[in-house]
């Protein structure tokens, strides 16, 4: 090894122990691994090792930015993907901060999809880039560059009690109308010959949307859930949704993934694009719920006192946006509708689990889950009014 390159590597050496002090990790010796015997002490393991992992990744960060003036570990990560905030110095050109996000190579980024919704939507999305990869114990890393979207996550200032003040249904309305005209921007740009019943639904979800909805309809644990299930399914498999132009659709779109103004909680931004794909316009409005109440302590979904009247606000906009949608006798509004009701079905009914989507919830390990499921799908009959 020649000397340039054994300072390189005590250099990185130094740098990741550095930020393993930093995180406190307390790397498991090989006879402590050999011991482990119970439940508990193998999360203690699995933890160190995700710790041990993270630490490389920083080091990395550090090499890739060297003039950093901030390199820290964002308060929200991802379940398949660890997310590292930079603030940069004034002598580099663009931003003052950049993302750098580490995914498990299952879980690497389509550049194709993440294109298409940077063209979609523009400074809506991070613009994002592939800078690399690492190679690591747990698997390798593929490394992504993103721009930061402005605005704060709607999860931190989303109201916590069911009386709304003036101002903050003001707010939410507000950010309402930027949801609306997200959803009208998908639907006026979609490709109007890409329908249901053409078969362009190939993705993870949509190429499996008929064995999801069966498996919800025959496992989920309850009899009113497994009945609109049932009748769901029916409807789909007579074609109610082949009318529906298939568009790129958000695949977590949750209140932590929803940026706003800090001030007036106008859209700003929207995060996290891992699993979109294409989809019958409608079924992405699962995640407009989310925005009209909260989770209270005993797991039970409570909505804002006033969200009638802010769920008929959003689909006036919407609406007036998209003119097919007035009619609410229409065979395309009662599509959306069946499809907003196969997209909470979706993205509800199933419990995540290492990255897969197959598990159906339960009672007991999924209570959130399955309060949403039950709020939400019983206000599917007033939509479109």
């Amino acid at each position: 090894m020649g000397t340039a390159m054994r300072k390189r590597t005590k250099h990185r050496q130094r740098i990741l122990t550095w930020w393993q002090f930093q995180l406190n990790i307390v790397v498991p010796t090989r006879k402590k691994l050999d011991r482990r015997t119970s439940l508990g002490s193998s999360n203690t393991d699995e933890s160190a090792h995700k710790a041990t992992i993270r630490s490389h990744c920083l080091a990395y960060v550090s090499t890739l930015y060297p003039s950093a003036l901030t390199i820290r570990a964002v308060d929200l990560q991802g379940g398949c993907s660890f997310t590292v905030k930079i603030q940069h110095g004034r002598e580099r050109d663009g931003s003052s901060e950049t993302m750098l996000q580490f995914r498990n190579a299952r879980f690497a980024l389509d550049m194709r999809f993440v294109q298409r919704v940077q063209s979609l939507h523009g400074l809506l999305v991070p613009e994002t880039k592939r800078v690399g990869h690492i190679a690591l114990s747990g698997g390798s890393r593929e490394v992504y560059e993103m721009t930061v979207v402005p605005g704060i996550r709607f999860d931190s200032v989303r109201p916590l009690q069911r009386d709304l003040d003036e101002q903050s249904a003001a707010r939410i309305k507000t950010l309402l109308d930027g949801m609306a005209a997200y959803f009208a921007s998908s639907f006026m740009t979609a490709d109007t010959d890409a329908t249901t019943s053409q078969g362009k639904c190939s993705g993870r979800i949509g190429a499996t949307l008929l064995e999801r909805l069966t498996k919800l309809s025959l496992d989920l644990p309850a009899d009113e859930l497994r009945s609109i299930a049932r009748s769901t399914l029916d409807d789909v498999q007579q074609g109610a949704m082949q009318c529906l132009p298939v568009v790129l659709t958000h695949g977590d779109l949750l209140p932590t993934n929803i940026f706003v103004d800090q001030d007036t909680w106008a859209l700003t931004g929207l995060v996290d694009w891992a699993e979109a794909e294409d989809l019958p316009f409608g079924i992405g409005l699962y995640g407009v719920d989310r925005l009209l109440g909260y989770m209270d302590d005993a797991h039970q979904w409570a909505w804002y006192d006033e969200s009638g009247t802010l769920r008929k606000h959003f689909w006036s906009c919407l609406q007036e946006r998209v003119p097919a949608l007035v009619l609410k006798e229409s065979t395309l509004a009662n599509a959306v509708q069946l499809a907003r009701v196969v997209g909470v079905l979706l993205w509800y009914g199933f419990a995540w689990d290492d990255g897969r989507l197959d598990p159906v919830v339960n009672k007991v390990n999924d209570r959130d889950d399955v309060a949403m499921l039950r709020a939400f799908l019983l206000v599917h009959d007033s939509l479109l009014q």
